[in-house]
């Protein structure tokens, strides 16, 4: 038998056979015992163990007996076709295929590029880090990363060398990151700078050149102010510098043929800023335009600043508020008192009334110029002026009372013949010229009917 397999058998006779006993659980096969001087032992037949269930190249299967075959995906890319033999499996056929775990791979120069997870049969760029920069593309093919194209490496830093000047000096370089500049003063105690670029590991010298030609750094005077300003090459530029304490504006510094001048002095002033206590910011330090720009002759020393000034006491509004109203008030009452003085010393009198009292109808005369509407004196005064359109007509109104008849009639004897001739002239004069009617009142007595005339 086998290891891990038990299996019992009934009595035996000396050199006889069993019958054929089929293999327990979990096994495939059958065996036949046989008895030989006590001894019993197998004679034929084999028993094969299953598979079971368990995992191939990270696939997973189930229930897999003794010479079966079964096909299963894989977890990620591919699928396979495996086959068990007494408790072992095998690949058939096909392959599990798995993406690359984050990592890192050297380029060519040795430059280690990081990368992250990424699918099998995908590409992904490296970053180049410690002494490189850039990108560098790799493949994954099956958990295994390598670079697509041996030409492609990382861009490196340049470490400190030695690299020859156009005048034949020897420059010692400092360490440059790549694409950056940087600048060394000439060796030898020669005058000038020189401009260093880092280009892959490799310096060079961009800029400059060794010699008296250049300007060392030094000293110079702008309207008595003194200025430093550092080592500039010849027909170059420096600034904007310093005019010092006390001073205004920011000198341009000029190197021709080892001299250094001031080539300008400028002073920048934004203007206020709300908000900011209202102070203008001075300086190029500071955001600014070309209008913020004025161009000085040189340094210059800022006025004296202004004397301080006394507070004022501020006026009291309200005083002024309170002495009006106070006057206005007074003014008030005196001409409250002047207008009832003037009612009570001088009432009114009436002139004239459309109904005289009774008690005053007899012997009533106004003036004419008190009249409301004007009297005719004779008939000929009466047709001029009723052909100028002196008098003035108005529907009659209702008929007077008969105290009003009575009075009239007391008058109308010495007034009858007056009043058909002025009747008798202003109709034929009114049919003569056509005249709209003319409203007039009659004035005789008491009378305040209106009648046409």
């Amino acid at each position: 038998m086998r290891e891990g397999i038990v299996m019992n058998n009934q009595d035996m006779d000396h050199n006889t056979l069993s019958n054929e006993m089929k293999c327990p659980r979990g096994y495939a096969g059958s065996i036949r015992l046989q008895c030989f001087d006590s001894l019993v032992t197998v004679h034929s037949g084999q028993c094969f163990m299953h598979c079971g269930g368990g995992q191939v190249q990270g696939a997973q299967y189930q229930g897999l007996n003794h010479e079966d075959y079964d096909s299963i995906i894989c977890p990620e890319v591919g699928e396979i076709r495996i086959r068990c033999f007494d408790g072992a499996t095998e690949v058939i056929d096909g392959q599990c295929l798995y993406g690359c775990s984050p990592g890192s791979v050297p380029d060519s120069n040795g430059v280690p590029l990081q990368y992250p997870a990424f699918p099998h049969d995908t590409r992904v760029n490296g970053t180049c880090s410690q002494d490189g920069v850039g990108q560098v593309e790799l493949y994954c093919n099956n958990t295994v990363v390598t670079v697509v194209s041996s030409s492609q490496t990382c861009e490196r830093h340049c470490p400190p060398q030695f690299t020859a000047s156009a005048d034949g000096s020897n420059i010692s370089t400092p360490y440059i990151e790549h694409l950056q500049t940087a600048s060394v003063a000439c060796p030898d105690n020669l005058a000038g700078t020189l401009g260093l670029r880092c280009q892959d590991f490799q310096t060079s010298i961009f800029d400059g050149i060794c010699g008296d030609m250049n300007c060392r750094a030094g000293e110079v005077t702008s309207n008595g102010a003194t200025l430093v300003h550092p080592a500039i090459n010849d027909q170059r530029r420096a600034g904007p510098g310093l005019c010092g304490e006390g001073y205004l504006g920011e000198p341009v510094f000029e190197c021709k043929n080892g001299i250094t001048s001031v080539l300008a002095v400028n002073l920048i002033r934004q203007p206020r800023l709300p908000g900011i206590d209202n102070v203008s910011e001075v300086g190029s330090g500071y955001n600014f335009s070309e209008d913020d720009r004025f161009i000085l002759c040189g340094c210059c020393l800022p006025p004296p600043p202004l004397p301080d000034v006394a507070a004022l006491q501020g006026l009291d509004a309200w005083v002024v508020i309170y002495w009006a109203a106070a006057v206005g008030g007074v003014g008030v009452l005196i001409a409250f008192a002047a207008g009832y003085w003037i009612f009570k010393k001088h009432p009114m009198k009436k002139v004239s009334q459309v109904t005289p009292q009774d008690d005053k109808l007899n012997n009533v005369v106004l003036p004419e110029d008190q009249l409301a509407l004007p009297d005719a004196g004779t008939s000929s005064q009466m047709a001029t002026d009723y052909g100028n359109n002196h008098y003035q007509l108005a529907i009659k109104d209702p008929p007077a009372t008969e105290a009003l008849k009575d009075a009239r009639d007391g008058r109308r004897s010495t007034t009858q013949s007056m009043g058909s001739t002025v009747r008798t002239e202003v109709t034929q004069s009114a049919q003569a010229k056509a005249m709209p009617q003319m409203l007039k009142p009659r004035r005789e007595g008491v009378n305040k009917d209106w009648q046409y005339w």
